[in-house]
């Protein structure tokens, strides 16, 4: 792989989890007060923690997927924990998109470019995620 479509997917990487990233970063600083929440007993808090958490497996699997693709040789984790971990980052935005009320808006943007740009890093790294499958 040349040095500029490893820049190009770097940037497409950038533009699409940008906001994302984000957003987990203001849920890493509110976490505290989520689980504060929970535990008095809002329903509303355990919606947004959960997809806190999910988005931390998710952001992790999407960190191993990038290292496989830009460099092959690079030693990840096991392709079927790959997938639960992107798995979880897929559930983490479908809760986010619903539990905010971004299903049919321009926000939604924010929600559909990760699972765009996910989706073809998954289609990039189709052999490795597949194989003895």
């Amino acid at each position: 792989m040349t040095v500029v479509r490893k820049i190009l997917l770097l940037i497409e990487l950038v533009i699409g989890f940008g906001l994302i990233l984000y957003f987990w970063l203001l849920g890493l600083i509110l976490s505290p007060v989520l689980v504060v929440n929970i535990f008095s007993g809002d329903v509303g808090s355990l919606f947004s923690f959960s997809a806190f958490v999910l988005g931390a497996f998710g952001l992790w699997g999407m960190l191993q997927l990038v290292m496989k693709i830009l460099s092959p040789d690079t030693a990840v984790t096991a392709p079927a924990r790959l997938k639960i971990l992107l798995g979880c980052g897929y559930v983490a935005i479908f809760i986010a998109v619903f539990a905010f009320g971004a299903v049919a808006s321009i926000e939604s943007l924010a929600f559909l470019l990760p699972v765009l740009v996910a989706t073809h890093f998954v289609y990039l790294c189709r052999g490795y995620l597949w194989q003895n499958s």
